[in-house]
Parts: structure tokens; C-alpha cells; sequence
């Protein structure tokens, strides 16, 4: 009661002068503004400033800390004040929100919880790989430490400011926007504050290599551990990462025949007419040959990959990336050679705009529109598409033979490109 009634005699009007006057006492004082209800200067014996804002909420006199002055100005310490005091005046204890926001976690919290929950166990490991490295280089650095009930869609926008490419960028955007999907289910987020946020428009890439540019792509990784990688890409027409996550298991040489399980396909799902066949032209099968020994001299002829690292496991799907990096005159990492003199300079032996999926799409391409394959064996048997509905009641299973022969065209053609002998037939089963 003393301390109300030292502060009813210690009434005035606040102004700068009179803060930066202000001299500590033996005992911490209060002063009240009397231009702003509430508003309350605590003077402590070190000289400390510190506003308060006091208000009385459903009967109890509650206090609110503003900040320290000068780093909190007198205008801004009225203006929150004031705010305050509305709130109070609405039903809304502020003091009571501002402990629910400290004893809150953070969105570098939430995301592990996220990663630890049947949602995301649920991934496939494609996917994992895919989302986590959003997680890992923008998620985490950019809004780890935001408090979750402060999380808003311009932390959101900030992060997606800083990404180049719209494809990227909308993918980064696409984590975000399951990670806050799943804080609203949970209870932790009130709204998705990725809610309006749109993605960019993407063009769709349509790059396909000349002879040169496949001679200057494959040659270029006939000297790295990625020759034979490389080559099964242009023979098979498969993904990137299909290959990558290739079994000898699946792998029927003699018929010459790659069975994908669905788990390592794109899509991820069981199709109808059972697993994806994969043939394999006689091409094909001579590199499959040659990387049975490369693994037994590298000491990995006991792996259960195709291409397994150094420790005998899959490979991360950026392994290859390193490599072409270098191929395209960068640093393994994607930036720019260093101007340093001492540097040894890198010359580019392909195109910075050439990548693994483009021989994928130049296999389609020269098989469609210069060898005249027809475009059912090129979309359904080679490159593995979803059949029409027509097409997967009526003709379930792409025409084996066609495709084959298609396949084999195709390496006859590719052996052309590269200057190479076409492989004999008793080869397919060295």
C-alpha cells in the first residue's frame, strides 16, 4: 500500500529531458505518466529505467515489462501501453500471452518432432532425401529459432526470397507447407501461415543433347568412377535415381530384364500389372558386366548395389553431382572456379544447362522423332509412363518385342554417336 500511495505522489508528465535527468535513489522508485494510463517508469538503484504497463484484468492487478529506456523511447513506450491496455480492456490478459509464447517451442523444436513422427517415417526414402535437404538448408538456418506462435507468413516469404530458381523454390516451398499442415492438425499452429503463398510458374525443360554434346557428356565421364553410370543412363532411359538405387538382386542378366521394385520408382506406388520391367539391350548388359568388376577391384563385389560407395551402400542421389559440376568448368560444390592465379583452371567440357535427366529425355526424343519408334513403346516400355486407362484395361503389358528392338536400335545408333563398335551378340551374357 505504501508503494501505491509513493506512486500517487510520484504523478507526472514523462519527457525526455526528465528521463535523461533522472537520478537513482537509496530505494527503487515508480513514477506514473499522466499522459498515459498505465504507463510506469521503475527507477531502480543502479540507475536502470524500466517501463511498465499496469493494468487489471477478471480482478487481479497484473504488470506488464515494456523495455529499458533509452532503448525503448518514450513514444514507443506510450504506443505499447496503450496497446496493452486495450487488450486488457477486450478480455485479453497480455502478460498471461506473453508467457505462453516463452514457454513455447521453437520451429527448430517442432521440426523434429516432425521428422520423429509416423508422417514423415512414412516417406519414401526418395522423398526423405528430397525433403530433408530443404529441411537441412533453409528450414533449419532460416526459422529454427522463430517461436512457434510467432511464426507468420513473412518468416515464410524471407526464406523463399533467398532461393534462386523457381523450381527450387517451390519445392522448398512444398516442405514448409507439409511441415505447417501438420502443426495445424496437431493443435501447435492456430492458421498455416503458408496459406496465399503462391508457387512460381516453372517452364518446362525441354533440353536434349546434339551427337557432340553426347560425345562430349559420356566422354567426359569415361574417366571417373561414373563411366559405366552414365552409359546405362543414355542404353536404359531409367531416372537418375532408379539407377542409383539399382540391385543386383533385381537384375536378370541371362533374360535381360531389370524388375523395379515400386518403392524405387517416382511415383512410389504398386502398378497395375505388377512392377516395371526394364529391358536391357545387349549394350546394356556388356556394362552391367564391366561393373561386376569394377566393384570386385574396388573390393565391393559383395554389394548389394549396383554402384555402392566406398562403404558397400546406396549412394546418395547428389552422388554424381560432384562430378558433373566439374564437367560443367565449376568447383565440385557448383560455384564458380576461383580467381585465385594459384587455382588450377577448370575447362568446361560440357554445358552448364546439360544434366543427367537431359539423356533420358534425348533417348525419347531420337527414338521418337528420328527413328520413328512409335510413341506407345517410347512413353509405356522404355521411359516406364502410367499407361492411358484405354490402354492399361485393353493392353496391360507394353509389346515386349517391340521395345526390345527399339533398345537395341537405339545402343546400335548410340555406338555410332560415341565412335564405338556395336557389341557382338555373345557378349549379352559375358
Amino acid at each position: 500500500m505504501a508503494v501505491e500511495v509513493a506512486m500517487a505522489d510520484r504523478t507526472l508528465r514523462f519527457s525526455d529531458p526528465w528521463l535523461k535527468a533522472l537520478k537513482p535513489e537509496a530505494k527503487p522508485v515508480e513514477f506514473r505518466d499522466s499522459d498515459q494510463a498505465g504507463l510506469v517508469l521503475r527507477l531502480e538503484t543502479s540507475g536502470r529505467r524500466t517501463f511498465v504497463c499496469r493494468y487489471t484484468h477478471e480482478g487481479r492487478r497484473r504488470r506488464y515489462t515494456i523495455g529499458v529506456y533509452p532503448a525503448v523511447g518514450l513514444k514507443a513506450a506510450r504506443a505499447v501501453a496503450r496497446k496493452r491496455l486495450g487488450e486488457s480492456a477486450t478480455g485479453t490478459d497480455p502478460q498471461a500471452e506473453r508467457e505462453v509464447q516463452r514457454r513455447a517451442g521453437t520451429v527448430g523444436e517442432a521440426i523434429e518432432e516432425w521428422l520423429a513422427s509416423a508422417e514423415t517415417r512414412s516417406w519414401r526414402r526418395r522423398s526423405r532425401e528430397s525433403f530433408l535437404s530443404h529441411v537441412n538448408l533453409r528450414l533449419r538456418p532460416e526459422l529454427g529459432r522463430v517461436k512457434l506462435p510467432e511464426l507468420a507468413r513473412s518468416h515464410i516469404l524471407t526464406m523463399l526470397d533467398t532461393i534462386e530458381g523457381e523450381a527450387t523454390r517451390n519445392r522448398c516451398l512444398t516442405v514448409t507447407r507439409m511441415l505447417c499442415r501438420w502443426l495445424v492438425w496437431r493443435g501447435d499452429l492456430a492458421l498455416d501461415p503458408t496459406a496465399g503463398v503462391k508457387r512460381m510458374p516453372e517452364e518446362a525443360r525441354g533440353r536434349t543433347m546434339s551427337d557432340g554434346e553426347i560425345r562430349a557428356f559420356v566422354g567426359g565421364f569415361d574417366g571417373t568412377r561414373w563411366r559405366r553410370f552414365v552409359r546405362l543412363l543414355f542404353l536404359s532411359g531409367v531416372r537418375r535415381d532408379e539407377l542409383l538405387g539399382a540391385r543386383w538382386e533385381d537384375l536378370d542378366r541371362e533374360r535381360g530384364i531389370w524388375t523395379l521394385p515400386s518403392s524405387a520408382e517416382k511415383a512410389g506406388r504398386k502398378r497395375k500389372g505388377g512392377p516395371r520391367k526394364v529391358l536391357l539391350s545387349r549394350a546394356a548388359l556388356r556394362e552391367l558386366a564391366g561393373q561386376i568388376e569394377d566393384n570386385m577391384a574396388r573390393g565391393q563385389a559383395g554389394a548389394a548395389w549396383v554402384f555402392p560407395t566406398s562403404t558397400g551402400e546406396r549412394p546418395h542421389r547428389d552422388a554424381v553431382k560432384p562430378t558433373l559440376n566439374v564437367l560443367r568448368g565449376l568447383r565440385q560444390n557448383g560455384l564458380p572456379p576461383s580467381k585465385d592465379k594459384r587455382a588450377r583452371p577448370r575447362a568446361a567440357a560440357i554445358p552448364l544447362d546439360v544434366g543427367l535427366h537431359d539423356a533420358r529425355r534425348t533417348l525419347a526424343d531420337r527414338l521418337l522423332n528420328v527413328m520413328g519408334v512409335s510413341a506407345y513403346v517410347v512413353d509405356v516400355g522404355i521411359l516406364g509412363h502410367s499407361k492411358p486407362a484405354l490402354l492399361g484395361v485393353y493392353a496391360p503389358s507394353a509389346p515386349l518385342a517391340e521395345t526390345r528392338a527399339a533398345l537395341e536400335a537405339w545402343a546400335t545408333e548410340l555406338a555410332r554417336i560415341l565412335g564405338e563398335p556395336e557389341p557382338k551378340r555373345e557378349e549379352a551374357s559375358a
